[in-house]
């Protein structure tokens, strides 16, 4: 490290000014950039704390509504088949369990469209003849021979007088058209569980179709209800990527937000929350306005230290005074002692002539014992010859380096600083000495390390989170398919979660996942992987095992440590879990299609009376 230099009493006191401004304006200019790019990195800290809390909360919601619209598309698909056979009283039957199994406040109408758009069926009763032949969800649908789920816009209704959202599929009687079944559900029971989602008063989240209209949104439903988000909007189109991030003024409000969309896999809808801007950064703005005021009260300070040394310079040259010329030198390096960061200051042979406290403070060397010594016995040994190389290259070509590095205090322990080195000509343009202002920015890697530990893992039980499962699974579909060894995947969800968490809070409920997941990897062998997809929901990567009735016995011992009773302080509770399972092979050997199968049989496995497992094979796709 190279910066500063001492001056002989001989020289004029113009030189030592210049040496006291260069020195105030590094240390000036170095406090200023950090509290700058501190600031910077707060903010974009926050910024991407925040994607990621949407993102976490869009999966959420996303799962939520994948479920709803499951139920829905399944209780279609039963009533319609149920209709083509033409027995009215099991029909009306099923219409009451459809009633029943669907969540209280979220069904509206179940009704029947004949081939030409009359109203033939509603379980509300109809009092006069309606038609729909001129609504979107009975056109999709007009004389088509392929079975398919239509979801539409939500719609006042002719018969129910209410605003809903029509899931609708084509009745279809021996491969011919003979009418439209059609659910209608409330757009008001979507909002009502958007707005129990815990966010801040000018938070917003929002449930569109893939084209654009609203579904329903936690806040002005009224108004959005037949409207539709911005077409430039960057998740509008079958075309648009399956989540993302922007940021902009809110059409209703105008206020400025950070909004996070995920695009349902199975259904052509989209997630959008809009975390509002100002209340993401408002304490990070607050802390980094009180920095550059403190930042600017320590260079006014330092400004003012550098008058007077400069006066008392000038005044010490006018009466041929060396001796207190000298004595004000000193006091430039006593100003010095001041700074937080460390200062440390060496001659032409890169020998230190001079440290401050601040040194001493970050390092642990006192300034006796650096005094003479090469600042290589600051090395951690982590930066390579190269580096080194470079460095000096570019202190020699530019008089100036400045960058990150890694050295070891006294005690031996190795830290992260922010260096800036300086070079210093004498009167002969030769190199005299060099001035190095450093500070300790471990605190920023930790924070940095935490970050990146946060997005790849669960921060309730600390195994991987989604995205680190997907990684490890494809990294060990490529290892194992050139070894030609089978691996199992294994979606795991819990039975009768949610009871627990109705009845005795969530605080035991997070307790019952966390000890969930211990049994899990307990039960687990060298190798194995487990990761939490979000909810109560588990995949485990499976390998190493010889046989299907070892990979069975596997399952089952995660099965029977689930069932196991779970006594948290004076609350005992009972849970099991389904299982889905798939294996390469002979499944396929994409990552995120084993998890799909897996999680097909999963739903099997709960339909079959739960507490089980069931593997996948290409019948149940």
């Amino acid at each position: 490290m190279r910066i500063g230099h001492y001056f002989s009493i001989k020289q004029i006191p113009t030189i030592e000014i210049a040496i006291v401004w260069l020195v105030s304006i590094v240390l000036a200019a170095t406090l200023w950039f950090q509290v700058l790019e501190a600031g910077n990195r707060l903010r974009e800290a926050a910024l991407d704390q925040a994607s990621l809390r949407a993102h976490q909360v869009n999966i959420a919601i996303g799962n939520q509504v994948t479920t709803l619209f499951e139920v829905v598309d399944h209780a279609l698909l039963e009533l319609k088949q149920i209709y083509a056979s033409n027995n009215s009283a099991q029909f009306e039957t099923a219409v009451r369990l459809t009633e029943a199994r669907l969540p209280v406040g979220s069904l509206v109408q179940v009704a029947i469209a004949d081939t030409s758009g009359d109203v033939t069926y509603s379980n509300l009763g109809l009092k006069k003849k309606v038609m729909i032949d001129d609504r979107a969800h009975f056109k999709a649908h007009l004389g088509e021979h392929k079975d398919r789920l239509y979801v539409s816009k939500p719609v006042f209704g002719r018969v129910s007088k209410r605003w809903s959202i029509q899931f609708t599929r084509p009745i279809l009687q021996e491969g011919r058209f003979i009418g439209v079944m059609v659910l209608s559900i409330s757009p008001s029971y979507l909002q009502m569980a958007l707005t129990k989602i815990t966010l801040e008063s000018d938070d917003a989240v929002a449930i569109l179709r893939e084209s654009g209209e609203y579904l329903a949104r936690n806040r002005n439903q009224g108004q959005v209800l037949g409207t539709s988000a911005d077409p430039a909007s960057p998740f509008i189109g079958p075309e648009a990527a399956m989540s993302g991030t922007f940021t902009a003024p809110a059409y209703f409000d105008k206020l400025t937000r950070l909004y996070s969309w995920m695009r349902l896999a199975d259904y052509p809808v989209t997630i959008v929350l809009g975390l509002s801007e100002n209340a993401v950064l408002k304490p990070i703005e607050e802390s980094n306005s009180k920095d550059r005021r403190n930042a600017v009260g320590v260079i006014a300070l330092l400004a003012a230290f550098s008058f007077g040394i400069s006066y008392m310079a000038l005044r010490a040259a006018k009466q041929r005074e060396l001796v207190q010329r000298s004595e004000q030198l000193m006091l430039a390096a006593r100003v010095f002692q001041h700074s937080y960061e460390g200062f440390i200051v060496t001659d032409a042979k890169n020998d230190i002539v001079e440290v401050n406290q601040g040194f001493t403070d970050i390092t642990g060397f006192s300034r006796e014992e650096v005094i003479g010594k090469n600042p290589s016995i600051l090395s951690s040994g982590r930066q390579t010859k190269h580096f080194y190389e470079d460095l000096w290259h570019s202190l020699i070509s530019n008089g100036y380096w400045r960058g990150e590095i890694w050295n070891r205090r006294k005690d031996g322990e190795i830290y992260a600083e922010l260096l800036s080195i300086s070079e210093v000509q004498d009167e002969n343009g030769e190199v005299s000495n060099y001035i190095g202002v450093f500070s300790d920015i471990n605190q920023i890697k930790r924070r940095e390390a935490e970050l990146a530990l946060r997005a790849d893992h669960d921060p309730l039980t600390g195994i991987p989170s989604r995205r680190l499962a997907l990684d490890r699974l494809r990294q060990l579909i490529s290892i194992f398919s050139r070894s030609n060894q089978p691996l199992a995947v294994c979606y795991l969800d819990l039975d009768r979660f949610k009871p627990i968490n109705d009845q005795h809070g969530h605080q035991v409920g997070d307790q019952v996942l966390i000890e969930t997941t211990q049994r899990i990897q307990s039960n687990l062998r060298a190798g194995d992987t487990v990761a939490r997809m979000g909810g109560d929901e588990f995949v485990l990567v499976l390998v190493n095992y010889h046989s299907a009735d070892d990979l069975a016995h596997a399952v089952q011992r995660v099965l029977d440590a689930i069932a196991m009773p779970i006594q948290i302080e004076n609350v005992q509770v009972n849970v099991t879990a389904s299982i889905g399972v798939t294996s390469v092979p002979p499944d396929e050997h994409d990552a995120e299609l084993l998890i799909r199968h897996a999680d097909q049989a999963m739903y099997i496995a709960k339909d079959s009376g739960k507490n089980r497992y069931h593997i996948f094979t290409p019948e149940s796709d």
